[in-house]
């Protein structure tokens, strides 16, 4: 299958998978094996957590301080900057995937991606 060119149809991928019945309110948090599968194996998904031109991955890519790729890898994905033990914990990551610092970006991003707090509030 062919990948979203556009935003917008970036965008009714993730409707199409995350948005509750028409009509009806989503008032409780309702994680389900659909969103799961998505964001562990949608190629469109996926692509996104590859370096390419100045997407987040490869912008996080050109900076060398943890505590500045925490900071724009949350501020990027979650509207806030990281928490001390969040920064910490990113660096801890990087530190033991040295080897394979791109892949490692991008699972970082993925995280982020698949936490709960993207997904009550995003």
């Amino acid at each position: 299958t062919e990948l979203p060119s556009t935003r917008e149809d970036s965008l009714a991928a993730f409707v199409k998978v995350f948005a509750g019945p028409q009509g009806e309110p989503e008032v409780e948090f309702a994680p389900s094996m659909s969103h799961s599968l998505f964001l562990m194996n949608d190629r469109m998904v996926l692509e996104w957590l590859k370096p390419k031109d100045e997407n987040l991955v490869a912008r996080l890519a050109k900076l060398s301080s943890p505590a500045e790729i925490a900071d724009e890898l949350y501020l990027s994905v979650l509207t806030r900057t990281a928490e001390k033990d969040e920064a910490a914990e990113v660096g801890s990551f990087l530190k033991k995937h040295a080897d394979n610092r791109e892949h490692a970006l991008g699972e970082l991003a993925w995280a982020l991606l698949a936490s709960a707090e993207f997904r009550l509030n995003h």
